[in-house]
């Protein structure tokens, strides 16, 4: 359980340091490509630990697909943010653990219990308040409203095919290959990432900006990544849950704190709603 609340704390803090990033007027593909690229070069360091197994087809097949969810979902994340509102788009990113969660109980047929109803009511409600909260707080106009409808669908359900990744990776491989696993997750994402940029602006062209919070986006998302491979082993409807509803609240007192965002009615009762998350879910581990 430790590691699931560590792994919301490196969540919110890679959604504080992509706002910041937006703020400094970073671009998606550039910024992108600095920060698996600085995720990558980490990964590749932590190999001297552990055993990997390299010839087995299914972690090449996880870590590249992963890698690929990991950079669709991190540029239609950004582009949704400039067409629409910002609270809408987070609501539905962090919506997207019903995927893993609907997933893990068919695929890797994991166990429903009566508290898996309450601990998903309560984390709607803590998103749906504190969309509601962000939304009150500063309206935003949707100016492209069929991208920005193709882009927030694409994200959930990237974010929610990236949140299984985890879980596959834990009953596949357990505690096993897990830098092997990080390798090619960001190294796949980098050079996804990296042919776009070529695509898109033709040479490098990477702006001092982009590589500042690209780099440290790229640390903070390694050491997310690692506390979640180990919190993985968690029933789905506790780690997702847990995970997300941290990363609400410790975003949103962040966000309060660093740019001056209002605290109202809303966002206090999304923080509630997430104390209940986190309450019912200790309780449904004993």
């Amino acid at each position: 359980m430790l590691f699931a609340i560590l792994a919301g704390g490196c969540t919110a803090l890679i959604g504080f340091f992509s706002k910041a990033g937006e703020r400094a007027g970073v671009r998606a593909l550039p910024f992108t490509f600095v920060f698996t690229a600085v995720a990558t070069l980490v990964s590749l360091a932590l190999l001297v630990r552990g055993d990997s197994q390299w010839g087995d087809v299914r972690l090449w097949a996880l870590g590249i697909s992963m890698g690929a969810c990991f950079v669709g979902g991190t540029v239609v994340m950004l582009l949704a943010n400039r067409w629409g509102p910002p609270s809408i788009v987070w609501a539905i990113a962090n919506l997207g653990l019903i995927l893993p969660i609907g997933l893990s109980i068919i695929i890797l047929h994991e166990p429903v219990r009566a508290t898996d109803f309450w601990i998903t009511l309560c984390f709607a409600g803590m998103v749906g308040a504190f969309q509601r909260g962000t939304t009150v707080a500063n309206d935003v106009i949707v100016d492209k409203r069929w991208a920005f409808a193709l882009a927030v669908g694409a994200l959930f359900v990237l974010n929610g095919l990236l949140m299984f990744g985890f879980k596959l990776k834990d009953a596949w491989f357990a505690q096993a290959n897990t830098n092997a696993y990080m390798v090619l997750l960001y190294g796949s994402a980098v050079v996804i990432a990296g042919v776009l940029h070529l695509l898109y602006y033709r040479h490098v062209q990477i702006r001092a900006a982009e590589l500042r919070w690209g780099a440290v986006l790229g640390l903070t998302s390694v050491l997310g990544v690692l506390l979640l491979i180990w919190a993985a082993h968690l029933p789905a409807v506790i780690i997702f849950p847990v995970v997300q509803g941290i990363a609400l609240l410790a975003g949103a007192a962040l966000t309060a704190a660093v740019f001056r965002e209002r605290i109202n009615r809303y966002k206090v009762i999304g923080m509630l709603c997430g104390l209940c998350v986190l309450a019912l879910a200790v309780l449904r581990l004993r």
